[in-house]
C-alpha cells in the first residue's frame, strides 16, 4: 500500500479519514453500530522498501 501511495499523483487524492468514515459508517451488515475505530495510524510516507521482496 505504502508503495502505491507514492506513486505520482496518488497521495493527493487520499483522504484516508474519509474512506474509514464511509467504510465503517455505510456497511450496516459489517458494522451495524457504525462505530468507526480510531487507529491504528500508519504512515503512508515511510519507505516502503519493495525491492526486498523481489526475492
Amino acid at each position: 500500500m505504502r508503495d502505491l501511495y507514492q506513486q505520482p499523483g496518488v497521495a493527493g487524492t487520499v483522504n484516508m479519514d474519509h474512506i474509514k468514515k464511509h467504510y465503517y459508517g455505510s456497511h450496516e451488515s459489517i458494522n451495524p453500530t457504525r462505530i468507526v475505530p480510531k487507529g491504528p495510524i500508519l504512515d503512508f510516507t515511510e519507505p516502503h522498501d519493495r525491492v526486498s521482496l523481489s526475492g
